[in-house]
């Protein structure tokens, strides 16, 4: 890892967790000019002051002195940029952020399905304990040196799980952070929100990622871009093809064009980073983004695993190094493309190899890479061109993708005799999603207003396409986008706001707007209406609240008697969206159910004294059907209880053989 002039970076190593610190020193203040005696103010004679006047002056010294140091002791340190989130690979993640002055810092973060466990354990026994058992399943990693910016990697993370996270001030010294607040509460004065991801899924898992670039320039743009990725709830990462800042070297510029519009995005998706021509500052890209760490202490390029995927990012943009046939990153490329194992290989790199936009295809680049990506490459995005392009290369069995319409100024097509294979051109602002599933891939190019404006879908056949790419008409698209649009209009969707974000200032031209609909629910109504759907007696205490997909919900712990529910409620609708959840597993039962779920589970729990429901779903009994039940005892032995919705008779199943259990087992 490389900085610039003047900046101190220390390693030090927290358990399994890599620190990496970042502290600029400031200069001396300057030595202050002493004023010709003209100038000076005549001394006052001593006769002006009583005989006490020592001591008066030695207590106003005290009084300066406690005056000043006090406040800062206990004074907020706020974070000027972040947290954010990059190199969501394997089983770690890496989390940035930036004080406003130097000092170490704390991330705390945990599971979701052992924060709800936790509650669902502890639901009748108390705040006070409730919270200690969160805190006891809460992991930290500490930078324990002093500095304005840190990154930490947060290592063991179950592939495909969601974690919730936060960063504080201090240290961590008794299983608590030195200040920060409590372990289930909100953001403290000196603490971020708390904020949630998904890990890398394991191998096998399917996923959805982002891609965008071009997002120099028009901020509010941007700004809508990344509104709309948050919003997307099958996204796990995004991917920036470059051109990120208009001024990689100026710091301000990074907050006013990236960090700024995107912040609130990248706080949930972690980010993987390619540099463009404005990136070509690589000190000031290196200060903004920690990571990646290529193959070389200082270089940008590198490769990645990321479930069944793995991705190539070039350094194409740097002025000083130029890409050649002999050039090291190039004898990387041909090893990494032999060498890292993925099912899907997608390459990164700027400016595009074939684009019939403004600025062309890079010809000189083409040449020199084709030869390299024919039979090792499924797709190559890149930025450059201030467009979205598909062209499929058939000899070759790639597809090239230009992806930079995330809020610079639109491009139009100017050269098209550069790229005569051009199968698709949009000029428009958008982001392209890409679902990976197996052997298939499909690649969505997503607009500002969320209509999908091109779709292709493509086969796997080792490590190149298999055919040609089935690519989606115009009739098709135009019929989802309408069923789309219809939902849309039956069910609002939410507000343009992302979660933890504040209300914008009145006539701030660069804040996202509501995009219509009735206003949510009030806290207490939809707390109201997730206690009435577990039954009478039900208590209901605030989780969550934020978008899932496209709808703005509230998700709510109702404690009924020895029992616990997860219960999410649509906030525009006033509907209890999703099946009913314990403290552990979702299950498949129908909202309409739950109270009658919550009897039976609280029967079945009277027969197995301390107890935890593990699941509830409905069974098919013949031409009925009935509830069952499984809970987990105190001796960590699962037991199966099943009562048809015809009678009131519990009976208990044998318990399912070694390998067909349920998840939770």
């Amino acid at each position: 890892m490389t900085a610039a002039v003047g900046d101190t970076i220390t390693t030090s190593a927290n358990g399994e967790n890599e620190t990496m610190s970042c502290a600029t020193p400031r200069p001396h203040p300057a030595r202050p000019r002493r004023r010709p005696a003209r100038h000076r103010a005549a001394p006052l004679p001593l006769a002006r002051f009583p005989a006490r006047a020592p001591w008066l002056l030695v207590a106003a010294a005290v009084m300066v002195v406690v005056g000043i140091s006090a406040p800062s002791a206990g004074a907020a340190e706020p974070i000027v940029r972040g947290p954010y989130l990059q190199a969501a690979t394997g089983d770690a993640v890496v989390v940035s952020w930036e004080w406003a002055t130097p000092q170490a810092g704390v991330v705390e973060y945990r599971r979701v399905v052992d924060e709800h466990l936790a509650a669902g354990l502890l639901g009748r026994a108390g705040e006070q304990q409730r919270d200690a058992e969160i805190a006891r399943r809460t992991l930290r990693a500490t930078a324990l040196i002093p500095a304005r910016f840190h990154s930490l990697r947060l290592r063991g993370l179950a592939p495909g799980n969601r974690y919730r996270y936060r960063v504080t001030a201090g240290v961590v010294a008794d299983g608590s952070a030195a200040r920060g607040g409590g372990a289930g509460g909100g953001a403290a004065p000196d603490a971020s929100a708390w904020y949630e991801f998904r890990a890398a899924p394991g191998i096998g898992q399917p996923f959805s990622f982002a891609v965008y670039g071009g997002s120099r320039g028009d901020r509010r743009k941007h700004r809508e871009v990344a509104a709309r990725i948050a919003a997307d709830g099958r996204l796990a990462f995004v991917a920036h093809t470059g051109d990120m800042v208009s001024a990689a070297g100026d710091r301000l510029t990074w907050d006013r064009e990236f960090f700024g519009p995107a912040g609130e995005t990248l706080a949930r998706l972690p980010l993987l980073s390619c540099p463009g021509r404005g990136e070509s500052d690589a000190a000031g890209y290196r200060r903004a983004l920690a990571w990646p760490e290529g193959p070389e202490p200082s270089s940008r390029h590198y490769s990645c695993q990321y479930g069944d995927a793995a991705f190539f990012v070039l350094d194409a943009a740097d002025p000083a190094a130029p890409l050649t046939e002999s050039s090291p990153q190039i004898a990387w490329l041909a090893r990494a493309l032999e060498q890292q194992p993925g099912a899907w290989r997608f390459v990164m790199v700027n400016p595009p190899l074939y684009s019939s936009g403004e600025a062309g295809s890079d010809m000189r680049l083409r040449a020199l890479l084709r030869k390299r990506l024919t039979g090792r490459a499924h797709v190559v995005f890149s930025g450059g061109d201030r467009q979205y392009e598909r062209t499929f290369v058939s000899p070759d069995r790639v597809l090239y993708v230009v992806t930079a319409g995330g809020g610079s100024p639109l491009g139009k097509r100017a050269n098209p005799y550069r790229n005569e294979g051009s199968g698709a051109f949009v000029s428009a602002h958008h982001y392209v999603r890409v679902g990976v599933d197996g052997d298939r891939a499909r690649i969505d190019v997503v607009g500002v207003n969320g209509a999908v404006l091109d779709r292709v879908e493509i086969k796997s056949a080792g490590h190149c396409v298999a055919g040609e790419p089935r690519v989606f008409t115009a009739a098709e698209l135009k019929a989802e986008n309408a069923r789309a649009e219809t939902e849309r209009a039956a069910r609002p969707p939410a507000a343009a706001l992302m979660p933890g974000e504040t209300a914008p200032a009145a006539g701030d031209a660069n804040a996202p707007r509501e995009t219509g609909g009735e206003p949510a629910l009030s806290l207490e109504k939809s707390a109201a209406l997730a206690e009435a759907a577990v039954g009478e007696g039900a208590r209901a205490v605030e989780l969550w609240r934020g978008d899932r997909d496209g709808r703005r919900v509230a998700e709510w712990r109702v404690a009924r008697g020895a029992l616990c529910w997860l219960v999410t409620v649509d906030e525009r609708e006033g509907a209890v969206l999703s099946q009913a959840r314990d403290g552990l597993l979702p299950s498949n039962l129908p909202a309409a159910a739950l109270p009658r779920a919550v009897e039976v589970a609280a029967q079945a729990a009277r027969v197995v004294p301390g107890a935890r429901v593990s699941v509830v779903r409905l069974v098919a009994e013949g031409e009925t059907c009935g509830l069952e039940v499984a809970l987990i005892g105190p001796d960590a032995v699962p037991r199966r209880f099943r009562r048809s919705l015809a009678d009131s008779a519990l009976r208990e199943e044998a318990p399912p053989p070694i390998g067909a259990g349920d998840e939770g087992f």
